[in-house]
Parts: C-alpha cells; sequence; structure tokens
C-alpha cells in the first residue's frame, strides 16, 4: 500500500533524509509523548502595530468562521490574530480524506470567508500513507498560540507522527511543522507533504512555473513520475463570491514537489527513502487573502518567499477601460488579468512561458499585483473565460510601482431577460438557457475556468457556481441581466415540467445592451392539482462536488417547479431554512434535511478480498441539521463497509 516507484525513480532518490541543516530536528525520536516541537519558519518575520493573538475551542456554531465551506464544530481548535483565523478539527472529527482529526479544516482571512475543504499532511498518496493523530493540546504565550497534534502513521503505529499549527500576531498565514519518525524495521519511501482535497470546481490550483499556471500533467495513479511537478509555491482561488486566495510556502526549501489535479493537490518535500531510526520535517506556511483572483494571496507568497530565499519585489498598477471609457472590473466574469513572463519564440501563449499572478481588477477598473522583480511580463486580459487582448511587455523593477497605464478592452454585451405568465403578464421564476443558433459559432463563444472545465458555450460564469453558470441563469421574480460574449443564440425559458417552454433569437455584439422577453403558459393537464413534486438527490455549497449558493440553489428548484427538497450534499449535513427564510418562500417548498456518504477511502480489510474497496454512495434522510457537530451531525464514512454506515444511521430513511 505504499507509494510505489520505478527503480529510476528510486535510484534518483536521495537516502535517509532527516532535515536541513539549519533546521532542528526537534522530536524527531525523543521518545517523549509530551516533548513540544520547536516553532515553525523561523526566519519567517512580519512586522505590524497588532499585538493579539487567540486560541479557545469552539463551543457555539456563532463561533464557525464565515463561508459555505466553514465547519467548525463544537471542540475543534480556533487560533487567530487580527489578519487570520485558523480550525485544527478536534482529533475525533475527522472530515473527508482523512482517517482523524488534527487537520486543518478551516483558514479565514479576517473579515472574510472560508473556502477550503481541508488540508491534511501525509506520507504518500494511498490510504495506509496519512496520519492518525491521537491528541492535541493547546500552547498559549504572549506572542504566539500553537496547537500540537501527536498520532503515528495509519499504516504503522511504529511510525510517529507530530504537526505543530502556530500562530503569531502579524501572521498573514498558519505556521506548520510536521515531524514524522521511522521507529520501524524497515526503509520506506515517503512523500511527506501536505494533501488539499478541492473536491470540486470551488477553487483553483496555480503554479508559477514554465508551462504551468492553472494547467498541471494529468494525474496517473500508475505513472506518478509523469505527473510530477516541481515549483516554487502554490496557490488557490475561489470562483464564488465573496472570494478568497490561498498560498502554500516552503519554510525550509525554495520549491516544493507534487501533484496537481482539480480534485487533490499534494505539495512537500522531494520524494525521499527514510530508513530506521531517521525521520523528516516540513516547515511551511499557509496564506489566506480576501478578494477575486489570484492576487491578494500571490502578493503573500512571493513576500515570504523573498523574505526567506532572497530576491525582490515589483509592485505593478494598472486599471482597465471599455472603449468607452468606462471602468471594466468588479468581477471575474467581466475581466481578469494572467500576468505571464512569454517565451521569445511564442510571446503570445501563456503556457509557453511561465505564468506568475492572475489579477481581477477592482469596480472601478484599477488593479494591482506583485511579480519578481527584474523579469520581463505581458498581462493577457480574459473576459467571460476567454482571452480577448494582451498587452505589451513591460519590466518592473523593485524601486518604485510600476504604472502599466490604461488598458483599453471591448466591454461585453448585455442581455436582459423578462420572463412572464402568458395570461397574466405576471413575472415567473424561470431559468434560461442560451444556445449558439449555429453550430459553426460553438467554439468562438465557449469560455473555461483559466483552461479548465470546458464545454461552457456560451460561458457566462464557472459552470458550479451561483448564477449565471455555464450558458444558464436563474430568473428570479421574472427578470434578470448578464454579461454575454458577442454571437447569435437561441434564450430558452422553462419553468419546470408543469409549464410550457420559450425561445427568442437574440444577436448580442459587444458593448451592446439588449432586452428580450419570454412568456410561458402553465400546463394544468401535466399533474393533478394535488400533486407533489420532489427531487430526493440535492447537491448544495456545502458537498465537496458543488459550490453554488444555498439562495441560487433553493432558486434552481423554485424555477423549476420543484414543492419539495431533500438535501444530500456528500460527507456533511445541510439544510436551506436561512436561504428559505431570506427569499420568503416558505410556503413555496418544503426541505428536508439528508446527507449523501460518500465513502472516498477503501475499506482496508473487507472479509475474502485481498484488494481495498469503497462500495457505492448512501442516502439518509430525515437527519437533524446540528452545527455545533463534525460534519453538521454527519457521522465519518470513510473506511466502512456498508452495513456499518447503515447502522450508524439505524432509525432514519435511507
Amino acid at each position: 500500500m505504499r507509494l510505489r516507484l520505478s527503480l529510476p525513480a528510486l535510484v534518483s532518490l536521495s537516502f535517509v533524509l532527516t532535515c536541513n541543516a539549519d533546521e532542528p530536528r526537534g522530536c524527531l525520536g525523543s521518545g517523549d509523548p509530551a516533548c513540544v516541537p520547536p516553532s515553525p519558519c523561523g526566519a519567517l518575520t512580519y512586522a505590524c502595530a497588532a499585538t493579539a493573538v487567540r486560541a479557545f475551542r469552539v463551543e457555539r456554531p456563532e463561533q464557525r468562521p464565515a463561508g459555505i465551506d466553514a465547519l467548525a464544530s463544537r471542540g475543534d481548535y480556533v487560533i487567530e490574530n487580527d489578519f487570520v483565523t485558523a480550525v485544527i478539527e478536534d482529533v475525533n472529527h475527522p472530515h473527508s480524506l482523512a482517517t482523524s482529526g488534527g487537520n486543518l479544516l478551516d483558514l479565514v482571512p479576517r473579515g472574510g470567508t472560508d473556502h477550503l475543504n481541508a488540508v491534511y499532511a501525509v506520507t504518500g498518496i494511498l490510504p495506509r500513507d496519512g496520519f492518525h493523530y491521537r491528541s492535541i493540546n493547546l500552547i498559549q504565550e504572549p506572542n504566539l498560540v500553537a496547537v500540537i497534534a501527536r498520532g503515528d502513521l495509519e499504516g504503522d503505529a511504529r511510525v510517529t507522527v507530530t504537526t505543530r499549527y502556530e500562530l503569531r500576531p502579524c501572521d498573514r498565514g498558519v505556521r506548520v511543522r510536521t515531524e514524522v519518525y521511522n521507529g520501524g524495521r524497515s526503509l520506506s519511501t515517503w512523500f511527506l507533504s501536505d494533501a488539499i482535497f478541492w473536491g470540486d470546481r470551488g477553487m483553483t490550483a496555480f503554479t508559477p512555473r514554465e508551462g504551468g499556471g492553472f494547467r498541471f500533467p494529468v494525474f496517473d495513479l500508475l505513472k506518478i513520475d509523469t505527473s510530477w511537478i516541481t515549483f516554487p509555491w502554490m496557490a488557490a482561488q475561489s470562483h464564488n463570491a465573496p472570494d478568497t486566495s490561498y498560498a502554500f510556502v516552503s519554510c525550509t526549501r525554495p520549491t516544493l514537489e507534487g501533484l496537481q489535479d482539480s480534485t487533490i493537490s499534494a505539495y512537500g518535500l522531494p520524494r525521499t527513502v527514510i530508513g530506521p531510526g531517521d525521520g523528516a520535517v516540513f516547515e511551511r506556511v499557509i496564506l489566506a487573502a480576501s478578494g477575486s483572483g489570484l492576487a491578494g494571496a500571490q502578493a503573500l507568497a512571493l513576500e515570504a518567499h523573498t523574505k526567506l530565499f532572497g530576491g525582490s519585489v515589483a509592485h505593478v498598477a494598472g486599471r482597465l477601460v471599455g472603449t468607452d471609457g468606462m471602468p471594466v472590473g468588479g468581477g471575474e466574469r467581466q475581466a481578469s488579468l494572467l500576468i505571464y513572463e512569454p517565451s521569445p519564440a511564442r510571446p503570445d501563449d501563456p503556457l509557453a512561458g511561465t505564468p506568475w499572478n492572475e489579477v481581477v481588477p477592482d469596480d472601478d477598473g484599477t488593479f494591482r499585483f506583485d511579480v519578481p522583480a527584474g523579469k520581463t511580463y505581458r498581462a493577457q486580459v480574459h473576459r467571460l473565460g476567454r482571452a480577448i487582448t494582451t498587452t505589451a511587455a513591460f519590466t518592473p523593477q523593485a524601486s518604485a510601482t510600476h504604472d502599466l497605464g490604461t488598458v483599453r478592452v471591448a466591454r461585453a454585451g448585455r442581455l436582459s431577460v423578462r420572463v412572464t405568465d402568458a395570461e397574466t403578464m405576471a413575472p415567473i421564476d424561470a431559468e434560461v438557457v442560451l444556445t449558439p443558433v449555429n453550430a459553426a459559432d460553438i467554439a468562438s463563444a465557449e469560455g473555461w475556468v483559466h483552461g479548465l472545465f470546458p464545454g461552457c458555450a456560451p460561458y457566462l460564469g464557472p459552470p458550479d457556481g451561483n448564477s449565471p453558470a455555464c450558458n444558464r441563469a436563474l430568473v428570479p421574480r421574472g427578470e434578470t441581466t448578464f454579461a454575454v460574449p458577442p454571437g447569435t443564440y437561441w434564450v430558452y425559458a422553462t419553468a419546470g415540467p408543469s409549464s410550457t417552454l420559450a425561445r427568442e433569437r437574440v444577436t448580442v455584439t459587444d458593448g451592446m445592451n439588449l432586452t428580450t422577453e419570454l412568456r410561458l403558459r402553465r400546463l394544468t393537464t401535466v399533474f393533478p392539482r394535488d400533486a407533489v413534486s420532489a427531487d430526493l438527490h440535492v447537491h448544495g455549497g456545502r458537498s465537496f462536488d458543488a459550490v453554488i449558493a444555498d439562495r441560487d440553489r433553493v432558486m434552481s428548484f423554485i424555477s423549476a417547479g420543484v414543492d419539495v427538497i431533500i438535501s444530500t450534499d456528500n460527507d456533511v449535513v445541510n439544510n436551506y431554512e436561512a436561504a428559505v427564510r431570506e427569499l420568503n418562500l416558505g410556503d413555496r417548498v418544503t426541505v428536508v434535511t439528508g446527507v449523501e456518504a460518500t465513502p472516498l477511502v477503501p475499506y482496508l480489510y473487507p472479509p475474502g478480498s485481498e484488494f481495498p474497496k469503497t462500495v457505492g454512495h448512501m442516502i439518509f434522510w430525515p437527519l437533524t441539521f446540528d452545527a455545533n457537530e463534525s460534519s453538521n451531525g454527519m457521522p465519518w464514512d470513510e473506511l466502512q463497509q456498508p452495513g456499518q454506515l447503515f447502522d450508524s444511521r439505524h432509525g432514519v430513511s435511507s
């Protein structure tokens, strides 16, 4: 069950890694169960006027950070200062892929929202390479707070692990030190790293490297070497406002190694063979910033990397405006700029060069971003999922902010849609879907999220996000307006199977404002008057495979005429009661609370089989939503057979 490498890959590994010469050995091999690892990232210092640093255990749901992905529950540990809040699970609160608690669950910039599922330290990519933390204790000192998690390797209790999460008053992220000691008798191949379970399309990872950015080699479990990359740091951004970006920087090495994918990323030390009586130490800082795009987290990553390993930072500013001189910005759909170091042979292609950053202009069109000083860059402007223009080359220096000036682009056209009842002319809650009239127009209308998740033509927004998403949009109370790439489209309107469809043909050009109206007629003979429509399997934003906000999730079913929604998010109990109240729709829809148990980590020893397995996804309802409990009341479902899951949910429907 260990990470298996080819012979050439093994030969290339360094044998018996302990830690860098300037890195203290800490608790490796001490045998003291109360040993406290040294403070992480000692060379990384920040200055500020703040002095506050706090630590506590969660007691009430309102202590949970903001954000639909935030899952702190009673008993979890919180460390925070005036810039960031981090939540570490209690050991009895495992989430998603981890076999125990003790991992970084939530990370929120002050006043921002959480977009992380979880971050787990591991020694490889298979289930037995994860850590099983057995105990946690809290350290509170005048100038720092820390959480110490202690345990062992899931597949070998002789391999001990200690992880220290720490925060100081001026830190912009949480410092982490993981020590793993091989107390067994065999050589082990380790990839000591953090695994980040994105699980959905809510976050996209980014690495500044040649041919990289948001794109990576295909992740092939059987050909690990072909998927492996090296990079100075990793970052990630969300795509549903209010947004958060994250960055991950090693504190002891100028580069990280690992695997990147839209579902899971892993970054850490080089793959290494560790002998008996030796171990490895991994120190890193995990940073968080508010705002759309990558620029916030990339600025923090570049600052930290420069402080630790040298170099200098250049600040760049500019403004994006339309051809009419009015500002363009305020969201990733409207515009974003991909900053890259061009290849001399193919200067217009970011993938031929080295992408370094991505920035979303503010409402007034202004933007700022940081890059390593002294390099030559170009900025490629994106709109509605497609590149539309590229700036001339510029070479910013560290001495002063480089003014990129005014960048002019064509503003996207905007389409206003009204949907009404054909008899009463009253507005109707509905959904509209756009498709190109001519097949030849599909290629020019298609867009994506930085090259990921293609297939939306036209692209109106991230396919799994809030409305508008992919090629469709919700029409609450019968009216909505959204940006559309140029083209000729059929606009279809639907209010569910109990009404007619309607469609209108529209032609949208850059800069125009267009309005179209569609009328639907109720089909009274389709369903009996006392019939009830229901969807028994619904995923919302708390589910790891979706990012749609509760408000839009509820509206999507209202617009389809559904009377009953059973919320069955993956591995977390959720309900839509707050959204129903906010929208004043209690007389239109009934919400039943449920869950989809989604085993991802194989049951290791199924009777009569030599291979690990997972068996199906199981849906349970009704359940009780309880924000005090881990996963809002959903028991951990990994490493279990179906019968065990059913026993744990005895007394509920399934």
